[in-house]
């Protein structure tokens, strides 16, 4: 009889550790444990519940006695030669045995049956997934003698339905990769559809290209990829982290796949094994050299004679597997293995030149007499506060004295900005003096790959594995001038940091039935931007503390002076994260002629990001307020610098973003039955249900949906006014604006739930012929949901009101942006949800006409179709205009 008591307590701790992780689902949780909890039940007397693929390698056979009789009690033994370690099972009524989470390697396999000769079959190799028949016919005799069955095992997959191809570690390390990824060569594999443009080198950095294939006619990207049996890719199918080759065992890649295990999938499944130590230790240690001296030139250099640019990049590590070992201490051989690897990158990109303009000397003093245009006329410098209409009807202003701006006219913010840029290092070209600066844009690649693991079998019963892994990356390039907190760089460093944890329980109930239990997780960390203008505080400036204050951060300020250098960056601090954690319980029953499964598969997806865009804000600076005419331009008037140094912005705005944290849930339970009908037909019957919650912010800062039926704040206003003549919609009673999740009675989801998301699953594998099997099936799964409603009135970005005049005279200064007399209440706040409907119609104008005709009823979308849902984004000086927003469905 099985154990159900042990099977019961190993499914509790699997709900206990679950709930732990994340109770904010706990009631979901609950009812799929009980339902777990039922089916094994159900199993209990006959009817078969069932679970999926299991990533790691399983032998099976039927074992009979000479005259074709079915041997029931036989114990069939997988000893790993490597690790000297026993897998065992025991033949049921019907005489098959299932031997089941082999690790890839090689094996002998023998079974032992009283008043029987042992059958031994030697080296027995197994890859990842493999699912290897070797059936036993044994011979009458004592069990002292044996009968060694030589000869290679078959490689026919007669026991599954799946399609699928395995790159070996001998292949991944001998086969160039251009970069050691090993996602580079699943294009080799039938199947398998590249469908990016990039053919590159791809080093562990490199995501952009990892799932960009569509494999088997699926849509290209929506792929699957687990590391060690665990889920490998973030809510949006972006691959997580990407092991480095020499720690790496096997890459297989399933080009199709009846089985149930796998959901949220709409192409192929890629499993990556991770090499486990053996008894022997093992290492090696590697450089990968490359740089311009061993390579071809590009072919357009090459056609104009150029040489080659200079490169260099070095890709070293080493890898050790094998026992712990502590002489005198712990001898680990036999049951406690280790793995541990590093890949290191160091590459250096010369880059290309940049030249641009900075300021003379003597333009920085006020001094533009020597200021050309490239004709040889002076560039004259015009004050704007002496702007006068002339009998003519045009407007003037008076040139500065001399050309110069007088020393007390000189913004004392402008100065202490402009303090911060380096001197130009060459001549510039042209009687303008353009492009004075020149600076080479060097690139520097670096990251050190680290991923160990550990495996312990702690007795015949329990085994357990953990790894951890990480690939920091950064990201050295575009520092201009690199020695304060001005530098314009947006990429000092940026950084990627994927990072894997897994941990395995492995636990053999009886000899026919056994359970697993693993979770993980795996995040992707992402920065922009650079170091120098991060937590900078503008009062060092001279702006005032006042406007500081309302700073959502405190970075550098970004000046855009029209011809000349930019000063600060445009991106100076970008942050996010993506988070899949996973939890998968399974039990594995082997009951007569079925292999019988059955499991459950939790997710819980984060994905947050913190954007402040320019919280110190930008500061537009052009000609137009030091031209002799307001209104026209001219090559020899006015001077963007000089409108700069008086502290005249033309333009620009202060952010106050928000900063998300998007989450979702994922639920699944999945049975499979692989029925071996007769020696030649295998089905592999499976069923599998999902539920996958939509996205929600956790503060709710997301738009809901639109109301169609909801009567207008502006309804009196518009049905009042002249545009609504031509409009019957507005005359009868305008309806609709934009709802906002989690308030009014409004669902915190950005799309409608659906929990009847059940996916059939059956698979047909038959041996035809001793070399050839007919594979064939039929598979339902939904693609996974990883949009979310736009987050309209959320952020808040505040222009500068540079005239009151239309740009006959400034309204501030650089000393004071945004002042008290145009901005009564400070700068402006995000609005969030306050404002209800009303947040739609902060302008009343005729494009209302936009929203009069709409007759649905419905205000939120199912997410088991593909849907568009109608919003609408506004500003305090633009009209409403409709926007579209795709919710990509189940």
């Amino acid at each position: 009889m099985m154990r159900l008591d042990d099977a019961a307590r190993a499914l509790a701790f699997a709900g206990a550790v679950y709930d732990c992780l994340c109770s904010r689902h706990r009631r979901v949780m609950g009812g799929i444990m009980r339902s777990l909890l039922l089916s094994l039940c159900l199993m209990s007397i006959g009817i078969p519940s069932i679970f999926g693929q299991e990533i790691r390698a399983t032998v099976s056979g039927t074992v009979t006695d000479p005259t074709g009789a079915m041997v029931i009690g036989a114990r069939a033994v997988a000893l790993s030669v490597e690790r000297n370690v026993r897998y065992e099972a025991v033949t049921n009524s019907a005489g098959r045995y299932v031997i089941q989470f082999l690790p890839a390697g090689k094996y002998t396999v023998t079974v032992d049956a009283n008043g029987f000769k042992q059958y031994v079959r030697e080296n027995v190799e197994l890859l990842a997934a493999d699912k290897l028949a070797i059936d036993a016919r044994l011979e009458l005799g004592s069990a002292s003698d044996s009968v060694t069955v030589s000869g290679q095992v078959s490689l026919l997959q007669s026991e599954t339905a799946t399609r699928q191809g395995t790159i070996e570690n001998r292949i991944l390390e001998e086969v160039p990769s251009g970069g050691r990824d090993l996602y580079a060569l699943e294009y080799n594999e039938p199947g398998v559809l590249k469908t990016s443009t990039y053919w590159g080198s791809m080093e562990l950095y490199a995501f952009g290209n990892v799932n960009g294939v569509a494999i088997s006619g699926g849509v290209s990207g929506e792929n699957e990829t687990v590391l060690d049996g665990l889920t490998n890719t973030h809510s949006d199918r972006g691959v997580a982290f990407v092991p480095n080759i020499a720690a790496t065992q096997e890459f297989t890649v399933q080009t199709n796949s009846y089985d149930s295990q796998f959901g949220r999938v709409g192409g192929g499944v890629m499993e990556i094994n991770l090499k486990s130590g053996s008894n022997a230790l093992h290492g090696q240690m590697y450089d990968f050299f490359k740089n311009d001296k061993f390579r071809t030139g590009e072919w357009n250099d090459n056609a104009s004679g150029l040489p080659k640019t200079p490169f260099k990049n070095n890709t070293f590590g080493f890898e050790f597997d094998g026992p712990v070992y502590i002489p005198k201490v712990f001898d680990g051989r036999n049951k406690l293995f280790f793995m541990v690897s590093l890949e290191g990158l160091r590459e250096h990109d010369p880059g290309s030149q940049i030249n641009t303009t900075l300021p003379t000397s003597d333009q920085l003093k006020g001094d533009f007499s020597k200021t050309l245009t490239n004709a040889g006329a002076q560039v004259q410098i015009y004050d704007p506060l002496t702007t006068v209409l002339g009998a003519d009807g045009t407007y003037s202003r008076q040139l500065f004295p001399g050309n110069i701006i007088p020393a007390s006219r000189i913004n004392p913010v402008s100065a202490k900005v402009a303090s911060y840029l380096p001197a130009p290092n060459k001549p510039g070209v042209g009687l303008a003096q353009l492009s004075n600066y020149a600076k080479i844009l060097p690139a520097v690649n670096t990251y050190d790959s680290w991923l160990g693991k550990m495996d312990y079998y702690i007795n015949e019963k329990n085994r357990v594995s953990f790894h951890y892994g990480q690939t920091p990356w950064l990201n050295y390039s575009k520092l201009v001038w690199g020695n304060n907190a001005a530098e314009p760089s947006t990429e000092w460093p940026s950084t990627r940091i994927p990072r894997t944890w897994a941990a395995d329980w492995n636990y053999t109930i009886t000899p026919a039935m056994v359970f697993d239990l693993r979770a993980g997780l795996a995040r992707y960390e992402g920065q922009g931007g650079n170091t120098f203008g991060y937590n900078f505080d503008p009062t060092q400036l001279g702006l005032p503390g006042s406007l500081v204050s309302q700073f959502r951060r405190g970075v550098f300020p970004y000046f855009s002076i029209a011809n000349y250098q930019q000063i600060g960056s445009s991106g100076v601090y970008s942050y996010g994260t993506n988070d899949a954690y996973s939890l998968q319980p399974s039990v594995s029953w082997n009951r007569g002629k079925h292999l019988l499964h059955f499991g459950a598969e939790f997710r819980r997806y984060n994905d947050t990001s913190t954007n402040p865009g320019l919280a110190s804000g930008e500061y537009d600076f052009t000609t137009g307020f030091t031209q002799a005419n307001p209104f026209q331009s001219s090559a020899t008037s006015g001077n963007a610098l000089a409108s700069f140094l008086l502290g005249y912005p033309n333009g620009g705005h202060v952010d106050n973003n928000v900063s998300p944290f998007f989450r979702s849930g994922y639920y699944a339970l999945f049975v499979q039955d692989d029925f071996k009908v007769t020696s030649r037909l295998t089905l592999n019957l499976g069923l599998r249900w999902d539920y996958e919650t939509p996205r929600y912010e956790r503060h709710n800062q997301m738009i809901g949906g639109f109301g169609f039926a909801q009567a207008s704040p502006i309804a009196a206003a518009v049905k009042a006014s002249a545009a609504a003549a031509n409009c019957p919609a507005c005359q009868s009673g305008l309806t609709g604006g934009l709802l906002f999740a989690g308030a009014n009675g409004v669902s915190q989801y950005g799309v409608n739930t659906n929990k009847a998301d059940f996916q059939p699953r059956i698979g047909v594998a038959y041996k035809i012929l001793p070399k050839l099997v007919f594979r064939g099936g039929y598979a339902l799964s939904y693609l996974g949901l990883s949009k979310n409603g736009p987050q309209t009135g959320y952020s808040q970005s505040t222009s500068l009101v540079s005239t009151l005049d239309g740009g006959l005279t400034p309204a501030v200064t650089m000393s004071n942006p945004y002042p008290a007399s145009i901005f009564p209440t400070g700068l402006l706040q995000p609005a969030g949800n306050s404002q209800g409907l009303s947040r739609s119609a902060s302008r009343l104008t005729s494009s209302i006409r936009a929203g009069r005709c709409h007759t649905r009823s419905n205000t939120r979308p199912a997410s088991s179709t593909s849907c568009r849902t109608v919003g609408w984004s506004t500003s305090p000086t633009s009209a409403i205009r409709p926007n579209i927003w795709p919710s990509t469905c189940r």
